[in-house]
């Protein structure tokens, strides 16, 4: 019965039968011999053409001439092809660090690790190989000095630009670790290890390896003082985020073994320099004294708590807070002026105590600020005041100040100006500050004890 099924439908069952089944159906029956033979034939013959295709590429005009004829279903109308979708990850970026030539390269791809003890012999690739090799390492080298060279230092800067710096170093260094995770340079790595070449290459990849790990971690805690550092733009936003950006700046000196010293005074030093700016175009002089009393003491009272705050923070050392004492105390001492402190727009901060004292000046000034506005708004208050009077408000709201009050070292005019103050406000307590009304004039006595306004920018 076997026989008479193999004998009606044969042929059709023999083409799903592997060769050791069609084998045995050779020794069973004589009648399957040559369909049996000419299967395995076929199947042999198409082994060996799709062994001697694997791999082949058809150039664009062989394929135009092929045309192979294939049965496709109609697409409903009702449905429209998608669209392929394009995966930047798909095409493949040029080298930009590792530059390997193209035909070394091929070269490279086919050669195996058995092989490599054959290759290394071979002067004329070894010797291109080496060059290829060297080349790197100096590359890294002179790129990771240049780098390490643009590094931000100094307070007399913009401290974002501190943070912007770690930011793209961070960023170069990765996309050259990303590069060396090739096959090519892994096998440079395994056939030529232990060669002056590669001695030189593994000697600046370390370096790297180091110069990134220093970029990682310090970005990772300046991308932190970042969040805040962008939000100080006035006085207001100085007060309202100072302590969050104070507070990231304090766990990035714990925890960041990079953030050292220096590198902390730096971006305090030009985040107070930052600050003083912002001092100089909104807090003027004379607007204090014209504007409201409650506005100008409010003004006065934020940008002193933000000094406030870095002075007593663990990012300096407060014991230097010795040496500035309020202004007043030196005005009222005569031929004892008060001793100068650097100027955070001199250079380089060279120490924590050139800093906080720029810092306590600071706060000197901003309480001699507070004491004379406070005492300027009851003279304002003032119904018909007299002549003295007005010349006093005039001399404070209208006379501009030609130094700067906020800079250190021009603290002997400032203790001066403070000084005339007081004793301006108090030659005028000693006389009527309302007009007479019994008196026509001014006597020629009262006239001789005007104010006469003072040259601000003498030194």
């Amino acid at each position: 019965m076997l026989i008479s099924v193999l004998q009606s439908n044969g042929v059709d069952i023999l083409g799903y039968l592997t060769t050791e089944e069609l084998q045995e159906i050779k020794k069973v029956s004589l009648f399957f011999n040559e369909v049996v033979d000419s299967i395995l034939m076929w199947r042999v013959l198409f082994s060996s053409i799709s062994g001697a295709l694997k791999g082949y590429n058809p150039s664009p005009q062989a394929a135009k001439d092929v045309r192979v004829r294939t049965i496709k279903s109609r697409p409903e109308s009702s449905t429209k092809p998608k669209p392929k979708s394009i995966s930047i990850r798909e095409e493949k970026c040029p080298k930009q660090w590792f530059f390997i030539p193209p035909d070394l390269e091929e070269k490279l791809k086919l050669i195996t690790i058995n092989r490599a003890s054959v290759v290394r012999k071979d002067p004329n690739f070894s010797g291109r190989c080496f060059e290829v090799l060297e080349t790197w390492a100096s590359l890294l080298v002179s790129t990771l000095k240049e780098i390490k060279e643009k590094e931000i230092r100094g307070e007399d800067t913009d401290p974002k630009s501190i943070i912007l710096y770690w930011k793209d170093k961070s960023k170069i260094l990765s996309e050259i670790m990303e590069e060396l995770n090739d096959i090519c340079i892994a096998k440079l790595d395994s056939i030529f290890v232990d060669t002056p070449s590669h001695k030189k290459f593994i000697s600046a990849i370390n370096k790297l390896k180091k110069e990134y790990e220093e970029a990682r971690e310090m970005w990772k805690y300046a991308a932190k003082i970042e969040v805040n550092l962008v939000k100080v733009v006035d006085v207001k936003t100085a007060y309202k985020f100072g302590k969050s950006l104070i507070e990231s700046l304090e766990k990035a000196k714990e925890s960041c073994k990079y953030f050292n010293e220096k590198r902390i005074l730096d971006i305090i030093g030009s985040i107070c320099y930052q600050f003083f700016q912002i001092l100089e175009k909104q807090i003027d002089f004379n607007e204090l004294f014209k504007s409201e009393r409650e506005i100008s003491l409010k003004k006065i009272k934020q940008a002193k708590l933000f000094s406030t705050w870095i002075i007593d923070s663990k990012l300096l050392n407060s014991s230097s807070s010795h040496l500035v004492r309020p202004s007043t105390s030196y005005a009222t001492e005569k031929n004892q002026p008060r001793p100068t402190t650097p100027s955070l727009g001199a250079g380089v901060i060279k120490s924590q105590n050139f800093l906080t004292s720029n810092l306590l000046y600071l706060v000197t000034v901003l309480n001699d600020l507070h004491s004379m506005v406070s005492s300027f708004s009851q003279i304002k208050e003032i119904e018909n005041p007299s002549k003295k009077t007005v010349e006093f408000i005039t001399l404070y709201e209208k006379i501009p100040i030609e130094f700067s009050i906020w800079s250190s070292e021009n603290s002997i005019l400032w203790a001066r100006l403070v000084h005339a103050f007081k004793d301006g406000l108090n030659k005028l307590q000693k006389t009527p500050l309302v007009k007479n009304h019994e008196s026509s004039g001014e006597s020629e006595e009262d006239l001789d004890e005007s104010i006469v306004a003072p040259s601000w920018n003498v030194r």
